[in-house]
This record gives structure tokens, sequence and C-alpha cells, in this order.
């Protein structure tokens, strides 16, 4: 039986309001797991593949709150690492502060449960 790995990461995100925001969870190393998008509250997205996930425009996104939250097990014994990386981007560009990464060593049998937090602020 494997150890349990959790971390929680934030970033502030400043995009125009007239960007279009998108965002992608991608859980790395070749290890199995599941994540999940909010916005606000609602479940805006979920899977197991990466994938890009319109959020909206930098206006309708002000004073709100993403939430990117995974959970993975280690099975690849060549790949000693359990990671989730956000992806942000607005107007195609990436964003200032992503991609944002949480990555742990790992032995196979451990697991990890993760968080990526992304407060939006609107630039006029």
């Amino acid at each position: 039986m494997g150890k349990m790995i959790s971390d929680v990461k934030s970033a502030l995100c400043r995009p125009r309001a007239g960007d279009q925001v998108v965002a992608k969870a991608t859980i790395g190393n070749g290890q199995p797991g599941g994540w999940a998008m909010k916005l606000g509250g609602d479940l805006l997205a979920s899977g197991t593949e990466p994938k890009d996930v319109a959020l909206g425009t930098g206006a309708s996104l002000d004073g709100k709150t993403l939430e990117i939250s995974a959970t993975m097990k280690a099975v690849v014994p060549e790949a000693s690492r359990l990671s989730l990386r956000a992806d942000l981007t607005a107007a195609g560009n990436a964003v200032d502060g992503a991609p944002i990464t949480i990555d742990d060593p790992a032995q196979v049998g451990d697991s990890a449960g993760y968080s990526i937090l992304v407060f939006f602020q609107e630039v006029s």
C-alpha cells in the first residue's frame, strides 16, 4: 500500500475583457487518473485525457474562481512522479503564471489528490 500525496496551488489570472479564456487539465507521467473543472461551483467538464474547456470571456470571469481537481495513482514503474498541469490561454496566448503544475515524486502504489485554484480578475 502506497502513500497519499495532496497539494493545492493557486494563481491569479487577469485576462482582458474581450479575451476568450480556455483551460486544459493534464495528468502527467503516464499515470491513470481523472480530473474535474468547476467554475463558481458549477461543474464544467471532467475526464481522464487532456481537453480544451472554454470558460468564457475575461469580462464574464471577473471575480470568479476556477477549480481544477484531480486524483491519480502511480502504476507505471518507469515514471516516478505524479503530476497535474493546468494550461490557461486567453485569446490564444498563455496566461501569465501558466502553466500551473503540481508535481511530486512517487512510487508504484502511491496516489495523489491535487487541486489548482485560479482566481480571475479582469484587466481593462
